[in-house]
């Protein structure tokens, strides 16, 4: 009888990068680097009340803000 190869265990953060890749690549994210680390891009405030939404092919990053604070940072905008 032969025996089946052992698969060795991975860590679930190992795993995520594949699964998660294609949905980043969808919002224009070529890597999770600014969604995983959004409160070093924005600092810790904003990172509270924002999300990294999509980047737009002429390199427009679209942010999902909470309500009350949105008007606020259209008044911070470049």
């Amino acid at each position: 009888m032969a025996t089946k190869p052992v698969r060795k265990a991975r860590t679930l953060a190992a795993t995520m990068n594949k699964v998660t890749a294609r949905a980043y690549r969808r919002r224009g994210f070529a890597a999770a680097d600014v969604v995983n680390n959004w409160a070093a891009v924005v600092g810790e405030q904003l990172a509270r009340h924002t999300v990294p939404e999509r980047l737009t092919p002429d390199g427009t990053l679209k942010v999902r803000v909470a309500a009350p604070l949105a008007t606020e940072l259209q008044h911070m905008e470049l």
